[in-house]
């Protein structure tokens, strides 16, 4: 990816469009007030996600923050925060 399509995309709309990819779903589908493993997201594919949105976005976020407990939302703060 060309270093100006990783701003093409908000961080925010990153995380969402590469979880629904994964999950299958659209990402207006992706409940931002359920964690990710409640919407069907296993290890491998919060994985897959960390590694597309760094190599992709440059959005690096541990693996156990994905796997927790916590709503996308909270995710998304984190990002914004960072």
């Amino acid at each position: 990816m060309r270093p100006a399509d990783r701003t093409a995309v908000s961080p925010r709309q990153a995380l969402l469009d590469r979880a629904a990819d994964l999950l299958g779903l659209a990402p207006s589908q992706v409940d931002v007030r359920r964690p990710l493993c409640a919407l069907g997201l296993d290890s491998l594919m919060a994985a897959q996600l960390r590694q597309r949105l760094l190599a992709d976005h440059g959005i690096d976020i541990p693996l156990g923050r994905l796997l927790a407990q916590a709503p996308v939302e909270e995710i998304l703060s984190d990002i914004a925060a960072a």
